[in-house]
């Protein structure tokens, strides 16, 4: 399965995120991070948490093709194995 995330994972973003990780719940996941421009810290929660998720699941959990703002914001809040 996969996810495409939006351009725009502001404040008020983080619910319908949160919404599409939980319509994927028990499948591998490939999420898209490619259109990633802004992505405010409770959207980053919610990856932290959805990927913890995954891995508790045993499940596959990979992003592909991340923005390079998204793997800036990673690295400055010290995530950088998130990617």
């Amino acid at each position: 399965m996969s996810l495409t995330l939006p351009e725009r994972l502001d404040a008020g973003a983080a619910a319908d995120l949160r919404d599409a990780f939980l319509a994927h719940q028990g499948d591998a996941l490939i999420v898209d991070a490619s259109q990633v421009r802004v992505m405010s810290g409770q959207c980053l929660q919610v990856l932290i948490a959805a990927q913890n998720k995954w891995a508790c699941d045993d499940l596959a959990f990979s992003y592909s093709d991340p923005s390079p703002f998204f793997c800036e914001t990673a690295r400055i809040v010290g995530l950088e194995a998130m990617i």
